[in-house]
């Protein structure tokens, strides 16, 4: 045991003086070969790959996060990298090493386990500046990370993404206003089906008003047709200056569309907001 961690050590510190190599370059030199699988889903540890060092000297290799691998299967999602990470592989040896990846693809299907991947191209543009986010800020493993890449890959709202400083980035990247709610979506993805299945689950959001004099006030959200569909509160003991408050509600058995959240005083409007899901 002792001789073996030696080894390893040695070999880690023979690479540390030594530079890293891309995924991209070193399987174009032909100094490495891979093996890439799926772990059975779009998110997390989603991806395996299985390294051969073909040369005859140690090497560092780096896999960057927004590296993409294409599934060999057209009708499940290729995968992104979102944690990129640097591997030390012996000369002429075998490694194996799961990695954090999240779907580009949102509408096919998860990938099951075994599904084969090829090597693709690094992301650029904006979805590369979401993946690095992504890994810096440690967020491979947060649902608001795999919606903001939806965002940038499929055209998805910015109200997706749950997460409040990575939707500031990306409304900042893609020159779009910062959305003042965000919708939730029920999660019943799982391999062999489409990663996003759209179904609204809950809207949430701060909403900010001004009251001239103390009144009791009601909040709720609103359809087109001007009906009452959700109440947060009534008639509310308020006194009068400029507030603030956090809003909920449950939206699952509503029907798509364009509604409102309204502060009212009796029948009486007193702020609006609008709202789509």
């Amino acid at each position: 045991m002792k001789s073996y961690l030696f080894a390893y050590l040695l070999l880690c510190s023979n690479l540390l003086l030594s530079k890293s190599i891309l995924l991209n370059e070193a399987i174009a030199n032909n100094q490495i070969s891979i093996e890439v699988s799926g772990e059975g889903g779009h998110s997390g540890k989603s991806l395996k790959i299985k390294f051969l060092n073909q040369t005859k000297k140690d090497l560092e290799i780096k896999v960057p996060a927004g590296q993409i691998f294409h599934s060999q299967d057209s009708t499940m999602q290729d995968l992104m990298i979102t944690k990129g990470k640097v591997l030390a592989l012996e000369k002429q040896q075998n490694r194996i090493s799961k990695f954090y990846g999240m779907c580009i693809q949102a509408n096919n299907s998860s990938p099951s386990v075994g599904s084969v991947f090829n090597l693709g191209a690094l992301a650029t543009g904006s979805l590369l500046k979401v993946a690095e986010f992504i890994f810096h800020n440690r967020l491979y493993e947060n649902a608001s990370a795999q919606s903001a890449i939806w965002v940038v890959t499929d055209g998805h709202r910015l109200e997706y993404i749950e997460d409040p400083k990575l939707a500031a980035f990306m409304a900042k990247t893609l020159g779009k206003e910062r959305p003042e709610y965000t919708i939730t979506h029920e999660n019943n993805s799982a391999p062999g089906q489409p990663a996003f299945q759209y179904a609204p689950a809950k809207i949430e959001g701060v909403f900010n008003y001004s009251l001239a004099e103390d009144q009791k006030v009601s909040f709720g959200l609103f359809n087109e047709e001007g009906e009452l569909v959700r109440s947060f509160f009534k008639n509310k003991a308020q006194e009068r200056g400029i507030w603030k408050f956090d809003f909920y509600f449950e939206i699952s058995r509503l029907p798509k569309g364009k509604y409102s959240v309204r502060l009212t005083k009796g029948d009486i409007e007193i702020e609006r907001r609008e709202v789509e899901f």
